[in-house]
């Protein structure tokens, strides 16, 4: 195993069993798996209603790495099927999943011609359960006035915020980790403003205190008529430190019980 390779046996014994059990849980197949909707963004107004989804058929994968990933090239209208009214447009989408596991998404989208509410989010990504776990989740929100008369954009969860991360469910259905972006955000005339966020916070990890089996995330939020909003997220959960020494211990018990049986 390459990874064992760099194991240094000068180290003390405690150390040396934290290293190998970290290059065990890396090297493990994960067996995650990626819902058949990967990625959607639904735009709604007063003039209608369009979805756009994005297939896990559609995206990239590394089937070593457990890696899916997709990149929209060009821009193109969200339009209401039944009133043909264009409701939105999508400037650029990008995302990535991996079965460590970590959800990754941008986007940039812009309001029709009425205040607009978005709905844009991850597929669930499924994976061994993880127990205990702990999580960390970060985004950044772009927003930019291109009609002379300032923009706002409002968080539409449930605590107001813009964005969720969760486990065990599906986004927006699913236990809540961490919910970013809770005060709107407005510009000047003609004028942009961002924020960054993160929870917890300083890129330590927070405990979430049950096993978890799936992650997924959404942006939901209204944006005024004829404005710009880019966003991007992480949100990613893996074993605590002692997880991994209950999995090395549980492997080397395993070995030893073989040796005795041979």
């Amino acid at each position: 195993m390459d990874c064992l390779k760099g194991v240094a046996y000068t180290l003390s014994r405690p150390l040396r069993i934290f290293v190998i059990a970290f290059c065990l849980v890396i090297v493990a197949p994960v067996n995650a798996d990626l819902t058949e909707v990967a990625f959607t963004i639904q735009a709604t107004n007063s003039q209608g209603s369009a979805t756009y989804e994005v297939m896990t058929s559609s995206l990239q994968y590394d089937p070593t790495e457990q890696h899916w990933w997709w990149d929209m090239s060009g821009s193109f209208d969200l339009v209401d099927s039944g009133t043909f009214q264009t409701i939105a447009s999508i400037n650029g989408l990008s995302m990535s999943f991996i079965a460590d596991p970590q959800i990754s998404f941008g986007f940039s989208v812009q309001a029709g011609a009425f205040d607009t509410t978005f709905s844009i989010g991850s597929g669930l990504l499924s994976f061994l359960t993880i127990d205990p776990a702990i999580g960390l989740a970060s985004g950044g929100l772009l927003l930019t006035d291109t009609n002379n008369n300032t923009a706002s954009l409002t968080g539409l969860h449930a605590g107001g915020g813009a964005y969720v991360a969760q486990y065990n469910g599906q986004a927006p259905g699913g236990s809540t980790f961490a919910e970013l972006f809770t005060s709107p955000l407005t510009t000047t005339v003609n004028g942009t403003n961002s924020i960054n966020q993160e929870f917890p916070g300083g890129g330590i990890y927070s405990a979430i205190g049950v096993p978890v089996t799936d992650i997924s995330a959404q942006f939901s939020f209204l944006l005024s008529a004829g404005d710009i909003a880019s966003g991007s997220s992480n949100f990613e959960v893996i074993p605590t430190p002692s997880g991994f020494l209950v999995l090395v211990g549980g492997l080397l018990a395993g070995r030893k019980r073989r040796r005795r049986l041979g």
